[in-house]
């Protein structure tokens, strides 16, 4: 059975935005909701979802694909690439509808893409090379231009759009910088330096309906990002797993490498958030728990309404769930390689017509998109 893995290097990106406010949020009058992380243990795929459902992205020799990090919006699927460089788009059932494959330095160009986001006001979506640039799509796949982030000098790890006009840059290393950027203006409104060694990616950040969400990694407090601040929205109680930050408030060494970053891990919390995805019913967690001095994974699937939770170790099945998955209308959506699928003994979980389609699939063929729907 494939257990799930999580190398600690790669989530070195862990958030750590306003550690002064873990002491300066007064908890009590939040929302709180306990959490016991040892009631974890080996679910079922059947536990947590209700329903599967498989959309298979058309294969040709035009839109053959790799390693792929998905994107729903605007009921397309957006598969990011590496082999080749680019975004591939499909419909919802999975018929192939464009490819962006515009690698280079020219004008309408990019280098390498970093990340990709939709703006849920307008039907445009943004590709970020690693340094410098930004690049504005029609939901057509049509190029209108090439934005100059001058103000942001360091490696961008992804875009977050806040509302019509402000776009969330994350960018930096180990010490990130949270850019906020006018469109309209063509401007940086405002900056937030993370002064500590542990930053940001996107993975941090979540979307429920209007609202835009903040995950700090090593805090129990979520906060709402309103404009330019972030609020704190409720708060969980996770026992002995909770951090004392208080310890850090005046912390001010620079991390230069992963080694360190790992001891600093080690010395200082017992537990991290790695990724979280929200919606108006329910809240899951992707977290790393120190038990007995080592770092083990736990998966929470949290209904909102009712309080009750699952916290899971594993899948019984062999089931990758990926922190690169999207969450769109209390579905998880999952790429799948055909070799993944076939490993994972999932078919009897398989409504017929997606039974259907997965017989039809060859191990050569393009990603598959697993629609997996929450139940608690």
């Amino acid at each position: 059975m494939q257990k799930f893995k999580m190398i600690l290097g790669v989530w070195m990106w862990v958030v750590v935005l306003l550690w002064g406010c873990q002491n300066k949020v007064k908890k009590s009058n939040l929302e709180m909701i306990p959490v016991d992380m040892d009631r974890a243990r080996e679910v079922g795929v059947s536990d947590v979802f209700s329903e599967i459902e498989l959309v298979p992205l058309e294969t040709s020799e035009n839109n053959l694909m790799g390693s792929v990090y998905p994107m729903v919006y605007r009921n397309r699927y957006f598969m990011r690439h590496n082999q080749p460089e680019g975004v591939s788009c499909f419909d919802s059932s999975g018929h192939f509808l464009y490819r962006i494959d515009q690698q280079g330095r020219g004008e309408n160009e990019y280098r390498g893409i970093n990340g990709m986001a939709g703006n849920p006001y307008l039907p445009v979506f943004y590709l970020n090379e690693s340094l410098d640039y930004l690049h504005l799509f029609e939901l057509s796949g049509h190029f209108r231009e090439k934005i100059r982030l001058d103000a942001v000098r360091e490696i961008i790890h992804g875009i977050v759009p806040l509302n019509r006009d402000t776009l969330i840059v994350i960018s930096g290393r180990y010490n990130y910088t949270y850019t906020f950027y006018s469109l309209s203006e063509r401007c940086v409104i405002t900056q937030n330096r993370d002064h500590l060694p542990l930053a940001g990616s996107p993975s941090h950040f979540f979307r429920v309906e209007d609202q835009v969400f903040y995950a700090p990694a090593f805090e129990s407090v979520v906060y709402e990002v309103r404009d330019t601040a972030f609020v704190p929205a409720f708060c969980f109680d996770f026992g002995k797993y909770n951090n004392d930050l208080s310890a850090l408030a005046d912390f001010d060494r620079v991390i230069v490498d992963d080694r360190e970053m790992e001891d600093f891990l080690n010395r200082n919390f017992n537990s991290f958030i790695n990724k979280m995805w929200g919606s108006r019913d329910y809240l899951c967690l992707m977290m790393s728990c120190k038990v007995k001095g080592d770092w083990e994974n736990r998966f929470l699937f949290l209904d909102r309404n009712t309080r009750e939770y699952i916290v899971a170790t594993d899948f019984i099945e062999s089931f990758p769930f990926s922190p690169f998955g999207d969450f769109v209308d209390d579905r998880f959506i999952f790429p799948f390689t055909p070799m993944e699928l076939k490993e994972g003994n999932l078919s009897d979980l398989f409504d017929e017509q997606s039974k259907a389609a997965y017989q039809k699939i060859k191990l050569d063929d393009n990603p598959v998109i697993l629609k997996a729907r929450l139940k608690i």
